[in-house]
């Protein structure tokens, strides 16, 4: 479906553009965009409404067959955005968020300063326990420099655009995107919709996060697979066998823990 809606925006250009512009005809009409907090208030509400999905998608999605995977004032008047500005800004500013977070990201596990490394720690403590998905809520469980370092990057590359500015629906829709990924990311799940499954091969998605969360020492990215590949930080077979065997081991106890405590229940 990604390829046949990229193809129809080569193909018929003016279409594409005129969807482009009734979605900032609607964007613009609406008086909250303006408001001087919107994109703060649009990524806490982002943050919510995709952590409440996948913390309660496994009341319809079985977990076991899907999961876990081996300051600035918002201005408005810079006319309306070709539907090839919006996918360029969009697509630059996820690529450049991801990029300019790996590092720090990499820092954290491999460097050796144990002050820092902590930093960060807080936020595996989950994973490394957990062989059921439906763990989203990983996604903001860090520490301040930790989220500190991810809000400054988004900052920053909410600024960049081969245009000179980026396009407040661009952005907008960059705020969603990112908090969806990061979401998703985070959520163990290995389901048809999602980014791996779409861009096979681009994107890593929850079953590569889950990898990182589980092992520690590889996959380094929050959405994407190349840096990780150039620096041979993907998983080896050995690896992935490994992680299996505990995440098995992980779920046999947490099912043996469930039987006993219903047991329990039933002689009382």
């Amino acid at each position: 479906m990604h390829v046949s809606v990229a193809a129809g925006a080569l193909l018929a250009p003016a279409v594409a553009d005129g969807f482009a512009a009734a979605a900032w005809g609607l964007f613009d009409s609406c008086a909250f965009t303006h408001d001087r907090m919107f994109e703060a208030s649009l990524a806490v509400s982002c943050f919510v409404a995709f952590i409440l999905f996948f913390e309660s998608i496994h009341l319809v999605v079985d977990p076991r067959r899907y999961g876990p995977p081996p300051a600035d004032v918002l201005a408005h008047g810079p006319g309306v955005p070709t539907w090839g500005r919006v996918v360029t800004e969009l697509s630059l500013g996820v690529f450049l968020y991801d990029a300019l977070f790996y590092p720090f990201h990499l820092s954290f596990h491999k460097l050796r300063a144990r002050r820092w490394r902590k930093m960060h720690a807080r936020h595996h403590v989950w994973g490394s326990t957990e062989a059921a998905a439906h763990n989203a809520v990983e996604t903001v469980q860090n520490s301040y420099l930790d989220a500190g370092v991810q809000v400054f990057i988004n900052i920053f590359v909410q600024h960049l655009s081969p245009w000179g500015f980026k396009h407040p629906l661009s952005r907008a829709l960059h705020n969603v995107m990112v908090v969806y990924l990061l979401c998703e990311s985070h959520s163990g799940y290995d389901l048809p919709f999602m980014s791996h499954r779409l861009f096979p091969g681009l994107f890593g998605g929850p079953v590569a996060h889950e990898q990182h969360h589980q092992q520690g020492n590889v996959n380094f990215h929050q959405f994407f697979l190349w840096a990780d590949r150039i620096l041979g930080h993907t998983p080896t077979a050995e690896q992935n066998r490994k992680h299996r065997e505990a995440l098995a081991a992980v779920g046999a106890a947490q099912d043996s823990a469930r039987q006993q405590q219903a047991a329990a229940e039933v002689v009382r």
